[in-house]
């Protein structure tokens, strides 16, 4: 058995431990074999087996280290790391992967560890694989990680996001983009923006984003907007709820807008407003819109120093009608 064919078992598959053991003394990278022993009041790691290159890593002055703790050799805080992991590794079937802050050692450093669960049963046996990072290696793999959870969390985010260029030619959306309109990336990017917009809108389009862009303002809501709305590939419109802000990308200027579609939240409030401000069997407006109107127009009539007359015209025998 490889060393490629040990990560990769498929999870509760049992592996022969004399050919396990076997595999890691023949690995040139740290790895050692672990027993992981759980009882009522505590769970244990267990050497099995580790190759040269694992004592080495981990200054185990023991050649054979068969039957010996790893808290024998390793830090406590390590330690309840490491079976912590191992634990998870056990009930989820899946390899997890770590990193260590080790400031114990002379020099401080980074190490990066695997743990796969390579046999189940009352004593599971742990595969444990490490290998020591440098600072830059560990500042690279950080940024990475950075790199890999922005895009998993722009990618998964219930709003559509979306960035276009200084010529509002679109650059990247994300999946909730995709589905919001009906197009796919591939289709839009360098595409200009207005094709997301109602006929309407896209003449004044241009000198909003040339007004946005510059100005000052680094992000903007939209809804200083009277009204903002997206065009569905089947030519939909919905009212859409964006706010926009500008990026920096390699001297660049791009902006990003975020959407969110709340046609469902505007036709409700719409709803509501109709209930509340008119008369269900005749529609007309009731007593609550005609004090808004009032107030309304008192009001401006005081803003502006003008006159105002209130006209009052009843309907004879209105019982009849409501």
């Amino acid at each position: 058995m490889s060393t490629f064919d040990i990560v990769t078992t498929t999870p509760g598959d049992v592996i022969d431990p004399s050919e396990l053991i076997h595999a890691v003394a023949q690995f040139k990278s740290p790895m050692a074999v672990l027993e992981l022993r759980q009882s009522s009041a505590q769970v244990d790691l267990q050497y099995i087996e580790a190759n040269l290159g694992h004592r080495i890593l981990f200054s185990v002055t023991k050649e054979n280290v068969g039957g010996h703790l790893v808290g024998d050799f390793v830090p406590p805080t390590f330690v309840a790391e490491l079976t912590s992991r191992a634990v998870r590794c056990t009930q989820s079937q899946t390899p997890v992967e770590f990193d260590w802050h080790d400031v114990s050692s002379e020099h401080e450093r980074w190490v990066r560890n695997l743990v796969w669960c390579a046999s189940t049963g009352d004593l599971p046996r742990i595969l444990w694989t490490s290998t020591a990072l440098t600072s830059d290696q560990k500042r690279e793999h950080d940024r990475q990680l950075h790199q890999e959870r922005l895009r998993a969390v722009v990618d998964h985010a219930f709003d559509a996001i979306l960035t276009v260029d200084r010529d509002q030619r679109i650059q990247f959306m994300n999946t909730a983009a995709e589905k919001m309109f009906g197009y796919t990336l591939d289709e839009l990017i360098g595409k200009d923006l207005t094709v997301l917009l109602p006929p309407r809108f896209r003449k004044n389009h241009g000198s909003y984003a040339k007004s946005f862009d510059g100005s000052v303002v680094q992000s903007r809501d939209m809804r200083e907007r009277s009204e903002v709305c997206g065009l569905r590939r089947n030519g939909d419109e919905f009212r859409a709820q964006v706010s926009i802000s500008k990026l920096q990308l390699n001297g660049q200027t791009e902006m990003a807008a975020i959407i969110r579609d709340v046609s469902e939240t505007a036709r409700m409030i719409t709803e509501l407003t109709t209930r509340a401000t008119t008369d269900f069997l005749t529609g007309i407006f009731n007593r609550l819109a005609f004090t808004e109107a009032l107030t309304r127009e008192y009001n401006r009539s005081k803003r502006y120093a003008r006159p105002l007359t209130l006209a009052v015209i009843d309907v004879d025998h209105f019982k009849k009608i409501n």
